[in-house]
Parts: C-alpha cells; sequence; structure tokens
C-alpha cells in the first residue's frame, strides 16, 4: 500500500493510470456530445453549441419565449445553454433544428 502525503499517493505510476484514467474517461463523454442536440441534464434541458455561437442561439430561442442561460464548457470547442422552466423537448429542438439549418 502506497504512502499517502496529503491525500496524494507517492507511488506515481499508480497516480499517473489513474489520472490516465480519468481523463480518457471525460474525453470520451465529451466527444459523446452532439451539438444541437437537446438533452435532459439533471432535471432541465440543455443544449450544446458550437463555441461561440451560443450567445446567437439564446437570441434565437428567447425570440421564440425560451428562457436559457450560456454556459462555456471546459472543453471550449462548445458552449452549453441551460434552459429555465419547463419547454417542451420536441418543440425546442424543433427550433434549434430549424436555427442550425
Amino acid at each position: 500500500m502506497p504512502r499517502l502525503r496529503r491525500g496524494v499517493p507517492q507511488d506515481g505510476r499508480r497516480c499517473r493510470r489513474l489520472i490516465s484514467k480519468r481523463l480518457e474517461e471525460f474525453t470520451i463523454q465529451a466527444q459523446d456530445v452532439e451539438e444541437l442536440k437537446v438533452y435532459p441534464a439533471g432535471g432541465q434541458l440543455v443544449v450544446h453549441v458550437p463555441g461561440g455561437r451560443g450567445e446567437e442561439l439564446r437570441l434565437h430561442l428567447e425570440s421564440h419565449g425560451v428562457r436559457l442561460k450560456v454556459s462555456p464548457t471546459a472543453q471550449r470547442t462548445f458552449e452549453r445553454l441551460e434552459v429555465e422552466g419547463d419547454v417542451d423537448p420536441e418543440t425546442l429542438q424543433a427550433i434549434v433544428d430549424q436555427w442550425g439549418r
């Protein structure tokens, strides 16, 4: 059993494997996200948008009465729009599809 120093194993190989595995899991999750698709997340709906276009889609959706906020993601290749309130996911997806054309 490796000794711990401030909660970190002193066995560097084990630590590197753990970090590598976590990074791989995170990368896979980020790659699984399809842009311009409505997803349920934690009791709300979210849409991932190509980086730099979140505000543009936010304005479009707000013109249709949908309230939301734009949040940057760690990946920076896309932005996350978090929908506020009760919105039908199929209707929201139709509006997003219309904007994406």
